[in-house]
Order: structure tokens, then C-alpha cells, then sequence
């Protein structure tokens, strides 16, 4: 899969650089979403911010509690749950991953244990 590198617009508009983002689906139940995400192969995790568990209306207090660490040392507090993933463009199926949700605003994150190993 190859996967184009485009301008991240951050929920206050500002631009960063150019990034591999993939547009995809997650799903949860009837909630369907659609959102550029950050394909990093370095991260372990994939991690996407609480407003998207809100949306999906995802139960994070039924998730399990969990840290993040992110670029520079810093640990993050979330939750793991369980959504549905499509990669948009592709007649792909539905593929179920397991994602952190942190409230921090960061880029949404598609690493190892959520999409990556799935994928291959």
C-alpha cells in the first residue's frame, strides 16, 4: 500500500508539515467517521484523541486504562477500546483494531499493534 504524504490540518486550522497520512473510516456500531491519520511505523500503539471515542460514542470507562509514551519522553494516560477500520479508496472490508484514546490533541496515530500488524 502506498500511502501519500499530505498537509495535517489540526483542529485549530494550523498546518504541519507534510506527514504519511491515510484517510480512513472507523466505525462503531451505526457511528461511521471518516479521518486523515498519521501511518507510523515506529509506534506501537495506534492512538486517536478522546473527541473521536466521542463521536463514535465509544465507552472509554469499559476500555482498559493505559499509558502512552510519545516523542520526547512524555507518558499519556487513555483507555483502549475496540473499533472497526476501513481504508478509504479501497474496497477493503471492515477490520476490527484495538486503539488508545488520549485527550491530548495530537495527530491520530495508526501504529503496530492497532493497524499495522493487521494489515500485513
Amino acid at each position: 500500500m502506498r500511502v501519500k504524504y499530505r498537509t495535517y490540518k489540526g483542529h485549530d486550522h494550523s498546518n504541519f508539515a507534510k506527514l504519511p497520512l491515510l484517510h480512513v473510516r472507523l466505525k462503531n456500531g451505526k457511528n461511521i467517521i471518516d479521518l486523515d491519520c498519521l501511518v507510523d511505523s515506529g509506534a506501537s500503539s495506534s492512538v486517536l484523541n478522546t473527541d473521536i471515542a466521542d463521536a463514535l460514542e465509544l465507552d472509554l470507562s469499559k476500555g482498559a486504562a493505559t499509558s502512552f509514551e510519545i516523542v520526547g519522553g512524555l507518558t499519556l494516560s487513555g483507555a483502549t477500546h475496540s473499533v472497526q477500520l476501513q481504508v478509504v479508496g479501497l474496497d477493503s472490508e471492515w477490520i476490527k483494531i484495538e486503539a488508545g484514546f488520549i485527550a491530548q490533541d495530537e495527530v491520530p496515530i495508526l501504529g503496530h499493534s492497532g493497524f499495522l500488524r493487521v494489515i500485513q
